[in-house]
């Protein structure tokens, strides 16, 4: 079932092992014709095929396969059951990006590196206040189901094409494509202006955001593309 997904969800979480980020990211897929999702197994090994990644419902029901779901997953099945043209989300926790995500800040716009692929600062999405989250009895999953309907709200409106990335707060990065591998992308480059963003609040601390105009030239691709 779903093989040719499977591979392309086995590659990615292969590029994340070979940079030695298994740990640090997550990538999970969804077939639009029976709103299944794939993901890996909640474990690491270098030797991970295709054949191990699990199929899950979009309540995080296993359909096929075996071993555990990880918990993001629920998180992501709010996210895909709102935004149909969302095919694939990468959620990572790269030193960078997961900074601003854990201090809630946006990524400010400072330059047309960050300009050129994002419209504008990075959102970090705030966690709910529901009292849920707070509740004692509250476990990891059901955690991230309501970090996942949260995030599914306030990202009403979005556009993916001018903004294919939020951080959560205190948590980190989830990033969005048409494929893992584009949502992967869309990760490492986020990590790349947070770090880029840090480097200058430490060289200048009173930087101000570079200006707007320079953004609606830089996105449209007349500088820098």
């Amino acid at each position: 079932m779903l093989e040719h997904i499977k591979i392309k969800v086995c590659e990615a979480y292969k590029a994340l092992n070979k940079n030695g980020l298994a740990s640090e990211g997550f990538v999970s897929v969804i077939d639009r014709t029976d709103e299944l999702i794939v993901v890996p197994p909640a474990f690491e090994s270098a030797d991970l095929t295709y054949e191990d990644m699990l199929v899950v419902d979009l309540v995080g029901n296993v359909i096929e396969g075996d071993g555990d779901v990880p918990s993001e997953v629920v998180a992501h099945a709010e996210i895909y059951s709102r935004f149909t043209k969302i095919q694939s989300i990468a959620q990572t926790y790269f030193t960078y990006s997961t900074a601003f995500a854990q201090t809630g800040r946006d990524i400010p716009f400072y330059g047309t590196y960050h300009g050129a692929r994002f419209y504008g600062d990075i959102p970090c999405i705030p966690l709910s206040d529901d009292d849920f989250i707070m509740d004692e009895d509250c476990d990891k999953n059901e955690f991230m189901r309501v970090v996942g309907k949260n995030v599914a709200e306030q990202m009403q409106g979005f556009n993916f094409v001018e903004m294919p990335a939020c951080l959560v707060e205190s948590i980190g990065l989830m990033a969005f494509g048409t494929t893992p591998q584009e949502a992967l992308k869309v990760a490492y480059t986020t990590e790349k202006v947070a770090k880029t963003a840090y480097v200058c609040e430490k060289m200048q601390p009173q930087i101000e955001p570079a200006r707007p105009e320079l953004l609606d030239v830089v996105f449209e691709g007349k500088i820098v593309k």
